[in-house]
């Protein structure tokens, strides 16, 4: 996500609407449903701490970019299509808290 707003060329950038997306800003919360995660987002098989620590850090660096972006550098969202910098900055906590319920769910089953 970071990535792609940092590689992104905001002159590209077209905002895609849709009710779904409405709602979901809205209210803050994502529906559950059966969803395969998108290619790149899904852990690599060989998937261990010391990757693990690498990301974070990646992240971090890539964060502390983000206040040099112009406002529409974007995320290419699959469900959603472009996110702007102020949209995507919205959008996770949003996700955040929809994985979080996810994992108590799964959490509270075993």
């Amino acid at each position: 996500m970071f990535s792609e707003l940092l590689k992104s060329e905001p002159r590209q950038y077209k905002p895609k609407s849709s009710f779904s997306k409405s709602l979901i800003f809205f209210f803050g919360y994502i529906p559950r449903k059966k969803a395969k995660a998108p290619k790149p987002t899904r852990p690599k098989p060989d998937f261990n701490s010391e990757y693990t620590l690498e990301l974070l850090e990646k992240i971090q660096q890539q964060i502390s970019q983000l206040p040099s972006l112009q406002k529409n550098a974007f995320f290419n969202h699959p469900m959603f299509g472009h996110l702007n910098l102020k949209k995507t900055l919205a959008f996770l906590p949003i996700h955040t808290r929809h994985h979080l319920k996810i994992i108590r769910d799964i959490k509270k089953a075993v």
